[in-house]
């Protein structure tokens, strides 16, 4: 009904399907998935399953089907390239907001190569915000915060959790544990 009405995307998107998919691509409707707080349940791992609330755990188990459905759809989706995915997070289930990075792993996990990841959360999300022509991506003209790894980012799934700086406005912020 919201595609109908004329919206521009879906934030989430945990249990669309095929059908939603497709009346997305026709209306260049974007997505702004979620992956992370429902990976113990798609990948049903008891352990970590049991760090989330009571309620959380009984919701993610009566949705699990459809869970698994819809990251198989979406995960297609981002590597066919043709739909328009942004990158989000939802940390409130388990863990911190600065440990956002857990996304990005996840999606990783999940065999989307991290230059498509990384486009997702950095020009994608550009665009999705209809500031492509501030940020995005590194260039003459634009915002250029930075964040480096010592580790190989791309093909280490785990790098990520340990970025070393930040540069914002040219300042550089070195980690904690640096």
């Amino acid at each position: 009904n919201l595609i109908r009405m004329g919206i521009d995307g879906i934030e989430h998107g945990s249990l669309i399907d095929e059908e939603t998919c497709q009346m997305m691509l026709d209306n260049d409707v974007y997505l702004c998935c979620t992956f992370q707080p429902y990976q113990e349940a798609v990948h049903m791992d008891e352990e970590k399953l049991k760090d989330k609330s009571p309620h959380f755990q009984r919701k993610l188990r009566k949705y699990v089907d459809q869970l698994r459905e819809t990251r198989k759809l979406v995960v297609n989706k981002i590597l066919e390239g043709k739909m328009t995915i942004g990158y989000g997070t939802d940390m409130v289930a388990v863990y911190e907001c600065w440990e956002c990075w857990r996304e990005f792993h996840t999606w990783r996990l999940e065999g989307i190569p991290a230059l498509r990841t990384l486009r997702a959360a950095t020009s994608v999300n550009a665009k999705i915000l209809e500031m492509e022509d501030q940020i995005g991506s590194i260039e003459p003209g634009k915002k250029a915060d930075i964040s480096a790894w010592h580790r190989d980012i791309i093909n280490d799934v785990e790098a990520i959790s340990e970025c070393d700086f930040v540069m914002k406005d040219g300042i550089v912020y070195k980690a904690y544990n640096k």
